[in-house]
């Protein structure tokens, strides 16, 4: 995604191992494409929908601007989140 000359990159992370589990969407910036700038993670399992995980997805802007998230999250099964963001800022403050 795009947004304000910056290119963001979301990705599935384990934060405590190179392992399967605990996955939340790290974030990273670039505006190259080639030089990245590790940001803290963007998302974390903090949702009845989301407790076992916070599982592949994709960000997008609506007509209006704002900022979409779709992502599956887990529980004892997987559903399908839309998640609208407040403000993008708020994943950019910590740069």
């Amino acid at each position: 995604m795009f947004y304000k000359g910056w290119y963001h990159f979301f990705y599935q992370y384990n934060p405590n191992a190179a392992v399967w589990g605990d996955i939340v969407w790290g974030h990273a910036v670039s505006k190259d494409l080639i030089h990245w700038l590790y940001l803290p993670i963007a998302m974390v399992p903090d949702q009845w929908y989301d407790a076992n995980g916070v599982w592949t997805g994709s960000a997008t802007f609506l007509d209006d601007g704002s900022i979409v998230m779709l992502y599956t999250g887990s529980t004892d099964e997987f559903v399908q989140v839309l998640s609208f963001l407040k403000s993008l800022f708020v994943l950019l403050t910590n740069f």
